[in-house]
């Protein structure tokens, strides 16, 4: 606010200097950072399968050892 009594030419390069400020953070964000991140959680969420996989593998051997699952195959 300490700039609203600059002349207009000085007050227009330093509006366009903002506006250029703000559209290269969206390019940025919507262009770059937002598919990069995209990408590191769908790596992240397949790397993780795996060890979901043999997690519920251990508890339905336990469960199935265990005695409670015998009355499934009795």
């Amino acid at each position: 606010m300490g700039s609203v009594g600059l002349p207009p030419a000085e007050l227009g390069v330093l509006i366009g200097a903002a506006l250029v400020g703000t559209f290269l953070g969206i390019l940025l964000a919507y262009g770059f950072v937002g598919p990069l991140a995209t990408l590191l959680e769908q790596k992240a969420e397949e790397s993780s399968k795996m060890f979901q996989t043999v997690k519920v593998t251990l508890l339905a051997n336990e469960w199935l050892c265990s005695g409670d699952g015998s009355r499934v195959w009795s």
